[in-house]
């Protein structure tokens, strides 16, 4: 009995002898605080320059997307998250597919042979390109994990950028249909 006293004591005891009571704990990269202050940081920086052709043969570039809101959604195949999503992609990519001020595109990395399959088999209805490599698709995600979601406005500038699922309701840790339309309504 003595010797568990001792032990609850130590193990008491010794965790309040190293404690700094004026130690900031650093954020974890991956916390959502963390990746929420990515878009404080990017907001209003130029959009990197890039090229992609989508799935149709369509050239999306920042040339091609000059004077339109772009949405950016990022994702790959082997993505749970992602999957998840493709419901309210659909939807959300429905809403938009016929306003002109709007470009909307899904961006992988994957390979652009296996995606046809791919989108067949998970209905995605929506435009889609790749990078063709991790390294562009990281440098126009910011470095952020997916899925995750870049808004440009007119002049090619982040206005939103986060890692964040689309979701048809408001959802802790996603961004519903609802306040996306908002934000793209309130650029054109």
């Amino acid at each position: 009995m003595r010797q568990l006293f001792v032990l609850l004591v130590l193990l008491v005891l010794i965790p309040k002898a190293y404690a700094q009571p004026n130690a900031t704990v650093k954020k974890s990269p991956w916390s959502f605080e963390y990746l929420d202050s990515v878009n404080d940081t990017h907001k209003g920086e130029t959009y990197p320059g890039f090229e992609v052709i989508s799935t149709e043969g369509k050239l999306i570039s920042n040339e091609t997307i000059k004077g339109k809101v772009t949405l950016f959604i990022f994702w790959f195949e082997g993505c749970s998250g992602c999957k998840q999503e493709i419901n309210e992609l659909n939807a959300l990519y429905n809403s938009l597919k016929n306003n002109q001020d709007v470009e909307f595109m899904a961006l992988t990395y994957d390979e652009k042979e296996s995606l046809p399959d791919f989108l067949k088999k998970f209905n995605m209805h929506y435009p889609v390109a790749t990078t063709g490599n991790i390294a562009e698709f990281k440098k126009l995600c910011y470095h952020m994990a997916s899925p995750s979601i870049v808004l440009l406005d007119k002049k090619g500038q982040v206005n939103y950028l986060a890692l964040r699922s689309v979701s048809f309701d408001e959802v802790e840790h996603h961004v519903s249909i609802k306040t996306l339309l908002g934000m793209i309504r309130g650029l054109i």
